[in-house]
């Protein structure tokens, strides 16, 4: 696989982000999973950028609930690629 195929593969999971999150506490069984998936580009496919919504999955009331989070991540593609094929 070469280089450009790597880093169009790694943006791209950069911008997906997990499918669920896991709190640091190991102890407790909450976690959140995503909810709602946003991604969306400029018309020159410069910019990517995506948007996230994870709630809480556990539905453990004795336990109590997470809140919300949103993960918003962005990517410039163009100077990316631009630094492995300078021209």
């Amino acid at each position: 696989m070469n280089k450009i195929s790597q880093l169009l593969r790694l943006g791209n999971a950069l911008l997906s982000g997990p499918g669920s999150v896991y709190p640091a506490d190991k102890n407790r069984a909450l976690y959140l999973e995503s909810s709602i998936s946003i991604q969306w580009r400029s018309e020159d496919l410069r910019n990517f950028r995506s948007m996230r919504i994870y709630c809480d999955a556990s539905g453990d009331d004795e336990e109590g609930y997470l809140e919300p989070m949103v993960r918003f991540a962005s990517w410039n593609r163009s100077e990316d690629i631009h630094a492995l094929k300078p021209r």
